[in-house]
């Protein structure tokens, strides 16, 4: 074994050129394979990016698809989205409900003068949401300056509280109470289904925005207790929703259209749930999961292509290398040398360039950018692939005649 190793380096300190081009060979493939590697591992990671945070909604429309608002979506279709009951409400994520009620301020809570239908003409909008992207007039609410109270956000409009926040300018119009606070008496009025509350609603202010509406905002689940205090039907203007689970989009869908067709511009009202139809942004997500996915499936037929060829190579590089020794190889045979010795020397040659090859590649890469698992996978099959070419050339080629060498020479 030190024989044969000794001999190896010997060779290879005794012509430079072939070992320096070699080692370069291997720091080739082994500087492609590892950036082949690292792009297939990034490609796994922007396809899992994909699939865990771009969102994908769904908007209930009318049949037709064109009108997405005004839809008086009733509480047994909506349910089938918020109740657990319901094997739709497993999917969906971030439900955004919208119910818009006319609303006119009363001066006194005792016993106050509730308005008529024909009072309403002038009333004020009264907007019930889950969250602000709800509400097309502040669906960018996050560049819409808003001041709440202490201890209140955004976040009121999740919870149950009956809270509201109002415009700038309304909120400068509002007395305080003795406690500091400011609320609001509202009679109501669901001109949609025509329907007059008959008690008033009251709300505490805690906050407002700036902007341009002066329509009123509160929780959609208080909207929903007070039209249950009036024992009226619950509906909604509006329903849309995100997927909490982008990997079971297909699973949804058909669970989905079961309920909710897609929408058809040709389609005519029919009865019941059918004037509904559910509208799936899912175009931009699959585009890019379809895009990443040809990104990794050519990466992964590079790397097999690679390694094939480095087989190759490390067969043509070792062929070459003991032919050009082959009078060595027939002296060390003329003197009492066993095959197997001569075999370990002529691959001890090849795998010590291919290990000091792929480690300078290994190096070189490491320092411009981190190497990646599936890079090192590759690498370790580089090594063995390479090696295996070197053995089963190697070994043919010092199988030789060592009389017709000696002849010859």
């Amino acid at each position: 074994m030190i024989f044969s190793l000794w001999f190896a380096v010997k060779r290879i300190v005794r012509r430079p050129l072939v070992a320096a081009g070699t080692m370069l060979l291997c720091a080739a493939f082994t500087l492609l394979l590892l950036g082949v590697g690292s792009y297939s591992d990034s490609q796994k990671n922007s396809l899992d990016g994909i699939y865990e945070n771009m969102a994908v909604t769904c908007v209930i429309t009318n049949r037709t698809g064109m009108k997405s608002d005004g839809l008086n979506i009733i509480a047994t279709d909506y349910d089938r989205f918020t109740d657990p009951l319901y094997p739709l409400s497993r999917y969906v994520k971030d439900i955004m409900r919208l119910k818009e009620l006319e609303c006119l301020p009363l001066e006194s809570e005792d016993e106050p003068d509730m308005p008529e239908r024909s009072d309403f003409k002038e009333a004020e909008t009264l907007i019930a949401v889950d969250s602000f992207e709800s509400a097309d007039a502040l669906a960018s609410y996050s560049g819409t300056p808003m001041s709440y109270l202490d201890g209140y956000s955004a976040d009121f409009l999740s919870g149950s509280m009956p809270c509201c926040i109002v415009s700038s300018t309304r909120w400068d119009m509002l007395e305080e109470n003795e406690d500091g606070t400011r609320t609001l008496l509202l009679a109501l009025y669901d001109r949609e289904n025509d329907l007059l509350f008959a008690n008033p609603l009251e709300l505490t202010v805690i906050g407002c925005y700036f902007g341009e509406t002066n329509a009123i905002y509160m929780p959609f689940s208080v909207c929903i207790e007070a039209m249950d205090g009036e024992d009226m039907p619950r509906s909604c203007d509006s329903l849309r929703f995100t997927l909490n689970d982008n990997y079971r989009l297909d699973e949804f869908i058909a669970e989905l259209r079961t309920r909710f067709p897609e929408p058809d511009i040709g389609a005519t009202s029919a009865a019941g749930w059918k004037d509904y139809a559910a509208m799936v942004y899912d175009k931009e997500f699959r585009e890019a999961v379809k895009a990443t996915e040809r990104n990794l499936s050519f990466a992964g037929v590079l790397i097999p292509v690679l390694l094939t060829l480095s087989m190759v190579s490390g067969a043509l590089v070792s062929m070459l290398c003991v032919r050009s020794g082959k009078k060595s190889f027939a002296v060390m045979r003329s003197m009492g040398t066993k095959p197997g010795t001569v075999f370990a020397s002529a691959l001890a040659e090849q795998l010590i360039l291919q290990l000091l090859g792929t480690a300078v590649g290994m190096g070189a890469y490491a320092a411009a950018a981190e190497l990646s698992r599936t890079g090192l996978v590759s690498m370790a099959i580089f090594i063995v692939v390479y090696a295996l070419g070197c053995a089963v050339m190697t070994y043919g080629t010092v199988r030789i005649n060592v009389m017709k060498i000696m002849k010859e020479e």
